[in-house]
């Protein structure tokens, strides 16, 4: 049936200039592309999607621990027993073997959200990324609850039949808010007032998940993941 066939639009790497320099502006963001090799990616270099659906489900679930403390523990244990208990990174382990959770340390995690959703966008699980302007919404939240299986259920089958949409359109993305958290980074160390719509954290959460996808900085680390731009 037509209406389940997901199309992918090629673009030509010009089009893809112009789309990001047009979304830089419309942010007001003082970038723009020179060299079009900014635009090259390796592809070989990608985690796999099922690796990235395992991040997605841990984010997933760190971000709800973070709401929900009284229940660590048996998310832990879906962790061992669905076997993606070896792809948390030691702050995660950390995380949930706190015998209290800080309010700090819930409110780090609850932002886990926006990265378990940039990756579901790249995964296809949700179709469509919302701006970077603000917190995703209850709605946005209930969509990708509805598209993953209910936190304790098995995972396998689920994660196997994972796939990247377009790897052009998931680079594009990443550099877009490569260059937001720039422009943040900037404006802090000029103590200058944000002037642009975008959340800083939003931008960040989705810069740190769709790093670790491509692999940048030669680590598939968590903790160890370079954001620097």
């Amino acid at each position: 049936m037509l209406n389940d066939i997901k199309i992918s639009i090629v673009k030509t790497i010009e089009q893809r200039k112009a789309d990001l320099d047009a979304t830089l502006k419309a942010y007001n963001l003082p970038f723009s592309v020179e060299d079009l090799k900014y635009l090259h990616f390796d592809e070989s270099r990608y985690q796999t999607p099922y690796d990235a659906g395992c991040r997605m489900m841990i984010l997933y679930g760190l971000s709800y621990v973070a709401s929900n403390p009284e229940d660590r523990r048996p998310i832990k244990g879906w962790f061992k027993r669905e076997q993606i208990w070896m792809h948390l990174s030691t702050s995660e382990k950390e995380f949930l073997a706190m015998e209290r959770i800080t309010e700090k340390a819930a409110v780090d995690f609850s932002w886990r959200m926006e990265g378990a959703y940039a990756l579901g966008w790249a995964l296809n699980v949700v179709d469509e990324l919302p701006k970077a302007t603000y917190e995703l919404l209850d709605y946005r939240l209930e969509e990708f609850a509805s598209a993953v299986p209910p936190l304790g259920d098995p995972l396998d089958d689920f994660l196997k039949k994972l796939e990247f949409r377009s790897l052009e359109e998931i680079y594009d993305e990443n550099l877009f808010c490569e260059l937001a958290t720039a422009h943040f980074r900037d404006l802090y160390l000029q103590e200058k007032d944000i002037d642009t719509e975008i959340n800083p954290f939003v931008a960040y959460e989705r810069h740190r998940a769709l790093n670790w996808l491509r692999k940048f900085g030669e680590t598939t680390n968590w903790d160890e993941v370079d954001t620097s731009t």
